[in-house]
């Protein structure tokens, strides 16, 4: 699966808005769209965004695991 797949279904699954998303990242909702229709290369840093928006690992983004591993807020401060 393609992490453009998965921000969308993680988007989905959430019941979060195209625009909650994109007012997170800090991009506007058209560009968040063609990036979750594959229109759109994401940029690392909104990738990183993403995955602390909802609180998943990088790995499951990139699709590198099948089941998303919730990230510990201590450990990355550290």
């Amino acid at each position: 699966m393609t992490y453009h797949k998965i921000i969308k279904d993680l988007r989905i699954d959430n019941d979060v808005s195209q625009q909650a998303i994109a007012d997170f990242i800090g991009i506007d909702r058209v560009t968040y769209n063609r990036i979750e229709n594959e229109k759109f290369s994401i940029k690392f840093d909104y990738i990183i965004k993403i995955a602390e928006f909802y609180n998943v690992s990088i790995d499951y983004l990139a699709g590198l695991i099948d089941k998303p591993i919730k990230l510990n807020r201590q450990e990355k401060m550290k």
